[in-house]
């Protein structure tokens, strides 16, 4: 009988700190790493933007610019997952606190997209914090060689519409 209470007070203990660690704890660059991914999927949208409204006949640099419109579709997508698994995470701290269907944040339709979004991102990658890091390196990367690009985009003329 003594040695019982230990372990089972221990376990309680153990899970209790693990349940607390695991709500509260996030690592705290990861908040960052969201907004410069969103300010590097900004600046590549405003760079596709730019020279889908210009008449480019360069094959390679149309080819620049799928690889340009590609990361940013990806690193859209990316921002959107986390995005998606921090209103769950909050949709599920509102259902634990309140159980009233009438009190929750979003409509029926918004949560039938937000669930299914959260699939989508269980489903098709972990999307952890160092996948965000490769995210924010790739595009960084794509920017950062594309100087010469943005350099040549003012010679060619816009289109008329």
């Amino acid at each position: 009988m003594d040695i019982i209470v230990p372990a089972v007070i221990g376990d309680i203990v153990s899970r209790t700190v693990s349940f607390a660690i695991k709500k509260y704890w996030r690592p705290p660059d990861v908040e960052k790493n969201l907004e410069r991914l969103n300010q590097l999927v900004l600046r590549a949208h405003t760079i596709a933007e730019e020279a889908e409204g210009r008449l480019i006949n360069n094959r390679e640099m149309l080819q620049q610019l799928g690889i340009l419109t590609e990361g940013m579709h990806r690193g859209r997508y990316m921002l959107d997952n986390f995005k998606c698994r921090i209103l769950e995470e909050g949709k599920e701290d509102e259902q634990e606190v309140s159980q009233f269907p009438g009190l929750s944040m979003f409509n029926a339709a918004k949560c039938l997209r937000l669930s299914n979004n959260y699939r989508k991102a269980v489903l098709f990658g972990s999307n952890n914090i160092e996948d965000l890091q490769g995210m924010i390196a790739t595009l960084e990367k794509a920017i950062g060689d594309l100087n010469e690009f943005v350099i040549f985009l003012a010679n060619y003329p816009p289109i008329c519409r």
